[in-house]
């Protein structure tokens, strides 16, 4: 398990960035399983080395107003640390997917030397409760499919962003590949 010192100090540009941070485990759900330190921590002195975090969150930049973006993730990367991108493919504000990507089951990109993987999503931010569920539901599908595979990759999943949906793709994928989460 990840100490909280060492927690703090990987999001520290969190507080730079003047956004409050929240700790979540799922010890609840019985998924807090530890990293692959065997459960003493994972600090940048560890011998095990640097720690591979998965980045999940459905919107990434391009998208407007993201809190967390780049900068956030090149800070990880400057503390020692390998960090994925896993986000869907730009839809938001307009819930059409932006111009130069075409919705696949996967696609890679570099943004700001940050690596991003993108998962298919239902792209909708209207009015219809219906559509926009299927918008969340879908990343969640994509997201869980997604950790189930290729989770075993990663010794922490750090998830940002509503909807709820988000998280429990980590969750349910945490308790199955014995994933490190933390919410924010």
């Amino acid at each position: 398990r990840l100490p909280v010192e060492e927690w703090d100090r990987l999001v520290s540009s969190q507080h730079e960035l003047g956004t409050p941070l929240l700790r979540t485990n799922w010890r609840c759900l019985h998924c807090w399983i530890g990293s692959r330190s065997g459960g003493s921590g994972l600090t940048s002195s560890d011998p095990a080395g640097p720690m591979r975090i998965l980045y999940l969150t459905q919107w990434f930049e391009p998208e407007p107003n993201i809190v967390k973006g780049v900068a956030f993730v090149q800070a990880l990367e400057r503390a020692g640390h390998e960090v994925t991108v896993v986000t869907g493919f730009p839809n938001y504000p307009a819930g059409r997917i932006y111009p130069g990507y075409r919705l696949r089951w996967r696609q890679s990109e570099e943004i700001g030397g940050v690596r991003v993987l993108r998962l298919p999503l239902y792209p909708s931010h209207d009015a219809s409760s219906l559509r926009r569920s299927l918008n969340f539901l879908s990343f969640f599908v994509s997201a869980l499919i997604y950790c189930l595979l290729r989770g075993g990759r990663y010794d922490l999943a750090y998830v940002y962003h509503p909807p709820v949906t988000v998280g429990l793709a980590a969750a349910l994928a945490g308790c199955v590949r014995r994933l490190d989460s933390r919410v924010a």
